[in-house]
């Protein structure tokens, strides 16, 4: 059911939120990546059912959060940081 129910969820993410938008599981929460169109983009999880929703990183303005995935073990979630000044960035949140 909790697979079923993150499938859900990430399909309906990919669906109304913008390309360059992401999400990804570790089995007991979904993080997702909300892009440069939102005032700070920001790294946040929530559970499998949709309730417990948590900001875990905020970014500076004019920036890009990009393809978040948890690491096999589930304790940390990559992700692609974009911004100007840098360009792309691989990042590590623990």
């Amino acid at each position: 059911m909790r697979a079923w129910a993150a499938s859900l969820f990430c399909a309906l993410v990919a669906f109304v939120a913008p390309a360059s938008a992401g999400a990804a599981t570790n089995g007991q929460l979904v993080a997702v990546g909300a892009p440069h169109a939102s005032p700070r983009p920001t790294l946040r999880t929530l559970n499998l059912n949709g309730g417990g929703l948590r900001t875990i990183w905020t970014g500076a303005p004019y920036t890009d959060i990009r393809n978040p995935k948890w690491s096999p073990d589930g304790n940390f979630i990559a992700f692609v940081l974009i911004d100007a000044e840098h360009g792309s960035r691989v990042m590590r949140w623990q």
